[in-house]
């Protein structure tokens, strides 16, 4: 029975260095934790995320920076009139606006309906030329006020870009399209002018209170889209046009002119 009990004090002693072992890793992390600000105890892990915030902001500035995904390149969207800006808005082509974003269009006695072809529920109705969309989103149903009326010019609807983006879940930069990772830019592919001392220098003004079209057919085809207040400076090809010009409550004038090298024109309209 004596030959026994130096065993039992040696296997005392290793459970006792086990034990205190066990208590010594259970309980340093939450001292550690207590003790450093920004950093979470393991027993609250409520301040998780803040902490991880807080060793980043702590972080040297020579540090390596985290990577991020590179902006992806705009895909062009084809478009038959340019884009342009009425008092600041980014007005566009409403059909190409519905190909990049999956959108059927509905036209009907001037009353306008976008649906969403991934999203069926998501819907968009307005009047060209009305002051307001009318806009559903699933059980949700609202009325919305355009930051500038839709417009019909010249065979073409022109509505306020973002704010028809952002009713489909998407935004837009200028005259681009961002769709979650998709970016797209419309793109008009005008005729390069010519060079300068082959081309016929055109002032054009448009002085209405509305923004306007103005269609030129002639050595070269010339389509302008111009926001009320702006102008633009034409290099064409000299010759004679006809030409279309329509702006909202403004009967479509035609008629032709003809322009040449030596003489610089200047074309108001509204003044």
């Amino acid at each position: 029975m004596h030959c026994m009990a130096p065993k039992r004090n040696k296997i005392t002693s290793v459970a006792t260095i086990i034990l205190a072992g066990v208590l010594a890793g259970w309980f340093a992390p939450n001292y550690a934790g207590a003790d450093q600000p920004g950093v979470a105890a393991q027993g609250d892990q409520s301040n998780a995320p803040v902490a991880a915030a807080g060793r980043a902001s702590a972080a040297p500035t020579g540090g390596v920076a985290s990577a991020t995904a590179p902006t992806p390149t705009p895909e062009p969207i084809a478009c038959d009139v340019p884009p342009y800006t009425d008092h600041g808005i980014m007005m566009a082509p409403l059909r190409p606006i519905c190909q990049f974003l999956g959108l059927t269009l509905g036209y009907a006695d001037d009353v306008v309906t976008l649906q969403s072809k991934q999203s069926p529920d998501r819907i968009v109705i307005f009047r060209v030329g009305g002051q307001s969309a009318q806009i559903q989103n699933g059980a949700e149903h609202k009325s919305d006020r355009f930051p500038c009326p839709s417009e019909e010019r010249l065979g073409n609807m022109f509505v306020p870009l973002k704010f028809i983006a952002i009713c489909f879940g998407a935004d837009s930069a200028g005259a681009t399209i961002i769709d979650g990772d998709r970016r797209g830019a419309l793109t008009f592919q005008s005729v390069p002018p010519p060079p300068d001392k082959e081309a016929a220098i055109v002032s054009v003004f448009n002085y209405t209170h509305r923004a306007m079209s103005l269609h030129l057919d002639g050595p070269q085809k010339v389509i302008l889209e111009l926001g009320s207040g702006e102008s633009v400076l034409l290099k064409i090809r000299p010759g004679r046009y006809n030409y279309w010009a329509e702006s909202m409550g403004m009967q479509v004038h035609s008629g032709s002119r003809s322009f040449s090298i030596d003489h610089k024109a200047t074309w108001i309209w509204g003044g």
